[in-house]
């Protein structure tokens, strides 16, 4: 710059001759405006704030706290008008009830603020639940988040919120250690639940929680299912920016891995929005906290379903910047707020506009393209799948081309992006042994904007109502704290309590079809059950709405006896029962043989003379491998029966990392899981020991 104005004054006559200072100042604004000729200045917000969550309703954008000044919360909340180009406060938080990293969620006309931290930036994590009503302009109390499994409350912050149907999605996030990002929970609500009869409407966390835990990462809703977008490790404890991306389906309650993000982003929550069918991320922290003036696009449908990402220059930002908001208004992107230059001490009110050119694809769609099930003849079954648009609302109208196919919930209404819950009935009373197959048809109804049609198939397979139709496939343990189920329990098992978080435990018996008249459970053993269970699931010590009943077993040998009957009660005609037994043990170290099985495994020679057994053939599996830095499934296979294997990871200095135990099956073989999140890259040991020998191999972190 210097240069350039030294050759200026050296070219320019003595009467033309400005000062430096107005020259720097008129070089600066052509520099400006040669590289940011794509951003316009609008008017600058009425309060400087960074890392605020941003809601648009209605084409005007709804900026909440922040940091004002670091680290202190901005109370104050205010709404942008793009048409009018004015900032205009609304309603601060209630007095005691500012927060930060807070989950975000619109339902109607209310912006639910979910968790996050109180106080300051250094202050605790919250369970509270307080929602905005646009409306009215003012502050209401929501569900306080809570442990299903115990009824405490449940900080949660830096996580993600989604709304899909009418259900709200929280998940991910620390919880309550500001320095641990939690994979136990997966909070649900039914919000039309809740808002009927507040008292008695509960958190679930019966979902799938998302594979890998982190914290500060974006939340979208796109085509029915929840994307959480980067994020970071371990917040106040060496935090390190990431770039996993997954979407979770509703539907199957699954979580996928998609393609990784170019780079590794956290702190652009409010700047990740969906628009026209992908998902754009304006700005975050990289790595170092530095700042960022990228924008990047992710088109999910690439790659196979599982995304594409490409970096959109032509929105490249005026400057670095993490935690600011972003979002498109008509056709027009609109960023405001955030930290300059990644530091977290210079947040920011100027807003800036961009021309947005629309590609808008008005279009319904299902989660689930087909649904597949076995049902038995004479019996009624129900379906679920969601109902989406890809971007504005649609009244519609759901048609089955099926007699025995009836939609039974939300046959009709308004189509939205965060979908619609529809179940349909199919009804086998009058239908013979067979395959059938039908659709399920959306179209838009009324006036105003054309929506293309959507479809989805159904498929049947009836059997017979016999006992060929019913039986027990299988058990499963259940974790009665979490109700999430915790392995299945084949004949000769051995459930070792030691290997297990908690003691309160249940035992579900596992039908096909899913759905049977009744089912008779009994028990025999260290302890007695008898049990009746007339809906799904069918639980040995019962549940409640899917909340599962404790059981602590006694130490000792047990039989477990199923049977499927077509009627309620135990009534009507029995199906194919399965038997089993099992032992539970507690016990982390070597168990000796008993005389059997010291007995077992010898060899009788032709004199009657005891030999040492063949030396077995020991196997190692681990994957993934490479690995991500997730969860490593490790299985193992030729050890002796029941025998207590001891897993081992260890980095390349030889120190222990990770360490677990696990009891073979009556086969010698059996599988654990392994946590590496959060671990350095580079190549770690693992190994398996138990009595009958060592095998280890190399395990590659990404």
């Amino acid at each position: 710059m210097e240069q350039a104005y030294l050759y200026f004054l050296r070219r320019t006559p003595q009467w033309f001759k400005i000062s430096p200072a107005l020259l720097l100042t008129g070089l600066l604004f052509f520099q400006a405006t040669f590289s940011y000729a794509q951003w316009t200045r609008k008017a600058d917000a009425l309060r400087k704030r960074s890392e605020c969550p941003s809601v648009l309703y209605k084409n005007k954008i709804y900026i909440f706290g922040g940091f004002g000044e670091y680290p202190n919360f901005e109370p104050a909340s205010e709404v942008y008008d793009p048409a009018a180009n004015k900032w205009t406060l609304r309603a601060s938080f209630p007095s005691g009830k500012a927060v930060s990293h807070q989950g975000i969620v619109l339902v109607d006309d209310k912006i639910w603020h979910i968790g996050g931290r109180a106080r300051d930036t250094n202050g605790p994590v919250t369970s509270q639940v307080i929602i905005y009503d646009i409306t009215n302009n003012r502050w209401l109390n929501g569900p306080q988040l809570k442990d299903p499994a115990t009824g405490s409350a449940l900080p949660l912050g830096g996580g993600g919120a989604a709304l899909i149907g009418r259900t709200i999605h929280v998940f991910g996030g620390f919880a309550p250690t500001i320095c641990v990002d939690q994979s136990k929970y997966h909070l649900t609500l039914d919000v039309d639940k809740w808002l009927a009869n507040p008292s008695s409407t509960k958190w679930e966390n019966k979902s799938a929680p998302m594979p890998i835990p982190r914290n500060h990462f974006s939340t979208v809703v796109l085509g029915g299912k929840i994307y959480a977008i980067g994020g970071q490790y371990r917040h106040d404890c060496d935090a390190t920016e990431q770039v996993y991306v997954h979407s979770y389906n509703p539907v199957t309650n699954a979580w996928t891995r998609l393609t990784n993000l170019p780079a590794p982003r956290s702190h652009a929550e409010m700047g990740t929005f969906p628009v026209d069918g992908k998902i754009y991320m304006v700005g975050g922290q990289g790595p170092g906290n530095a700042g960022q003036n990228t924008v990047f696009v992710l088109n999910p449908d690439a790659n196979n379903g599982l995304g594409s990402w490409t970096n959109a220059t032509q929105f490249k930002l005026p400057s670095n910047y993490f935690g600011m908001s972003g979002k498109v208004v008509g056709t027009k992107l609109i960023i405001s707020h955030g930290a300059l230059n990644g530091s977290v001490s210079n947040e920011r009110r100027e807003t800036y506009s961009a021309s947005f050119t629309r590609n808008t694809s008005y279009k319904f769609g299902f989660v689930a393209k087909c649904l597949s099930k076995a049902v038995n003849s004479n019996t009624k079954t129900t379906i679920k799948n969601l109902l989406y648009t890809i971007e504005g609302q649609k009244t519609y109208s759901l048609s089955s081309n099926a007699s025995w196919l009836k939609i039974s919930k939300n046959a009709t209404g308004l189509a939205v992006p965060t979908g619609v819950d529809m179940e349909a009935i199919i009804d086998a009373t009058n239908l013979a042994k067979g395959s059938y197959s039908a659709t399920i048809t959306v179209r838009g109804t009324g006036t105003g904007t054309t929506f293309t049609s959507a479809s989805f198939c159904v498929t049947v397979t009836v059997g017979g109502g016999s006992t060929t139709g019913q039986r027990i496939i299988s058990y499963t343990l259940v974790n009665a704290d979490t109700d999430k189920d915790i392995q299945t329990i084949s004949n000769g098992a051995i459930v070792n309590l030691a290997n297990f978080s908690t003691k309160n435990l249940n035992i579900r018996a596992n039908t096909n079809p899913s759905t049977v008249g009744s089912v008779k459970l009994v028990l025999s053993g260290a302890q007695s059950q008898n049990r009746i269970e007339n809906g799904a699931p069918y639980a040995l010590f019962g549940e409640n709405n899917g909340n599962y009943t404790a059981w602590v077993p006694r130490l000792g040998s047990y039989s477990l006896q199923a049977t499927p009957y077509s009627g309620a009660s135990g009534s009507g005609t029995a199906g194919t029962s399965l038997t089993i037994t099992f032992k539970v043990t507690n016990s982390s170290g070597s168990q000796p043989l008993s005389a059997t099985q010291a007995q077992a495994s010898r060899k009788v020679t032709g004199t009657g003379n005891l030999v040492a057994p063949e030396k077995q053939q020991l196997e190692l599996q681990v994957y993934p491998n490479p690995t991500a830095g997730s969860v490593l499934q490790v299985q193992v296979r030729g050890y002796t029966s029941q025998e207590t294997v001891n897993i081992t990871l260890h980095d390349v200095l030889g120190r222990i990392v990770q360490s677990k135990t696990l009891n073979a099956d009556v086969n010698g073989a059996g599988k654990i899981e392994i946590q590496v999140v959060g671990f350095k890259r580079g190549y770690y040991i693992i190994s398996a020991q138990g009595v009958s020998g060592r095998k280890q191999m190399k395990v590659l972190v990404e």
